[in-house]
């Protein structure tokens, strides 16, 4: 039987799982699974499947289930500025999802040199991120609006920014700000940071200054950093 591998499905009842035709050719043509194997499978929304294969076609692979495992989703909410570079945008959702991260959402900010995104794209590489670290969560992604973030009722709301002489340190941060319940929600800049006008808005509706390292970082590193602090802390 193969190693270890999480299949992702959305056709799940309470008996069986249904792999879909790509899934299904990557598990009987590629992996070699078999009828009897067991296989993992997620469905994206913190619940993770143990199966045994019960009936393989051309196109599909249906399994039942043996187990149930539910995981609590992460607090932790991204709001990033499109960034110019479709390919780093991939790379910030992939390790963000691997990472652990509740939703992604892209803005359209002063500094921001494009508008659209191919959201069904990042989808696909959340999907294959969470499959590749054995996830249970695939994150949110989707466009919003600053205003809508500028209204979040989150209690811990960040916004990091390069000129920053004062403000929370992720060197030096005082964990009590995370005994707060609820979600977090950390804004990060596109090429070219926020504008100072952005900033001092956000900082007026109630966000906190971030500063994420003594380096100036790329929008994309930064997305990550503040993920993996977020949910360390």
């Amino acid at each position: 039987m193969p190693g270890k591998f999480t299949f992702y499905s959305e056709n799940i009842d309470d008996r069986f799982i249904v792999l879909d035709e790509t899934e299904a050719r990557h598990a009987i043509q590629v992996l070699r699974f078999q009828v009897d194997d067991n296989i993992e499978v997620s469905n994206g929304l913190g619940n993770k499947y143990a199966a045994r294969i019960v009936e393989i076609q051309k196109r599909s692979l249906k399994a039942e289930i043996v187990s149930c495992t539910s995981y609590e989703r992460s607090r932790v909410n991204l709001a990033v500025g499109i960034l110019k570079n479709s390919d780093r945008m991939e790379w910030l959702v992939e390790k963000c999802t691997e990472l652990g991260c509740h939703s992604i959402g892209f803005l359209e900010t002063k500094n921001s040199e494009r508008s659209k995104i191919n959201l069904e794209r990042l989808h696909k590489t959340a999907i294959a991120a969470m499959k590749q670290s054995h996830g249970a969560w695939i994150p949110t992604i989707h466009l919003v609006d600053w205003r809508q973030v500028l209204d979040s009722s989150s209690p811990l709301k960040f916004i990091a920014y390069c000129d920053l002489e004062d403000g929370i340190s992720v060197k030096n941060h005082p964990h009590a700000l995370f005994d707060k319940a609820g979600d977090v929600l950390i804004c990060i800049g596109p090429e070219g940071d926020f504008t100072l006008d952005e900033f001092k808005l956000a900082t007026v509706q109630g966000f906190s200054a971030l500063k994420l390292g003594d380096h100036i970082l790329r929008a994309e590193t930064a997305a990550i950093t503040a993920c993996a602090w977020a949910n360390w802390v």
